[in-house]
């Protein structure tokens, strides 16, 4: 999908809200219809029935994205890349970088030369 955007904008109207709420660790969910005119109606419990259809739909949804194979280009940086598991392991080639710091840290922007490095987020 290029532009999901356009396609909520121009497919999707929402059409109910589920409200949680925890009180000492206890959760409640609530089914909230929404109006034509956008508004949140009052709110019913939902029973364990919906709740487990509901986890269902959403575990099938996450499966087939896991699935998903990359897209697109790889750069030759890319050493590992695991879209079931969120991980991936790249690296940076050493040389002169541009650097950019927040305002609050007092320290100016600029080039610095830095070492090679590996990147793996989890």
């Amino acid at each position: 999908m290029k532009n999901i955007t356009q396609t909520l904008n121009g497919s999707y109207k929402p059409e109910f809200l589920v409200a949680g709420y925890n009180y000492n660790g206890n959760f409640y969910l609530e089914h909230h219809p929404i109006n034509d005119q956008g508004q949140v109606l009052a709110g019913k419990p939902l029973d364990h029935g919906t709740v487990d259809s509901l986890l269902k739909q959403l575990t099938v949804q996450k499966k087939k994205e896991e699935q998903k194979p990359p897209f697109g280009r790889i750069p030759e940086t890319m050493f590992y890349l695991d879209n079931a598991k969120g991980r991936y392991v790249w690296a940076v080639k050493a040389g002169p970088k541009p650097l950019y710091f927040s305002d609050s840290l007092k320290i100016p922007d600029g080039v610095a030369n830095i070492p090679n490095l590996i990147f793996e987020v989890n």
